[in-house]
């Protein structure tokens, strides 16, 4: 029985599945190869794919950490820089303006 299970195991290995179960105080993950892009995580830290993120997960006991973008940190940082090139009291200063 032991045998099927270390088989089973294996192939589920091979097909890039997430393997991670408790060995004392320690959760062992495996992670093979990246089986997506990297991720931004709520902790804003960049983790090369969601499977890694799980275990840090995991380890940590930090159960609300989650993913908020799909791609590196750094990119999500220069979207939000992207999107706020604008002048944010403009709307206030025109309106101003017009009522006067």
């Amino acid at each position: 029985m032991l045998r099927v299970i270390a088989i089973f195991a294996f192939a589920l290995c091979q097909a890039g599945v997430v393997m991670s179960h408790w060995t004392g105080l320690y959760v062992e993950c495996l992670c093979h190869e990246p089986t997506g892009p990297s991720v931004c995580a709520s902790d804003f830290h960049t983790y090369t794919d969601a499977c890694l993120l799980d275990c840090h997960r995991r380890r940590t006991g930090d159960f609300e950490l989650h993913v908020v973008y799909n791609g590196p940190c750094e990119d999500l940082f220069n979207l939000m820089y992207e999107q706020q090139n604008y002048t944010p009291y403009l709307p206030y200063l025109l309106g101003s303006i017009t009522e006067k």
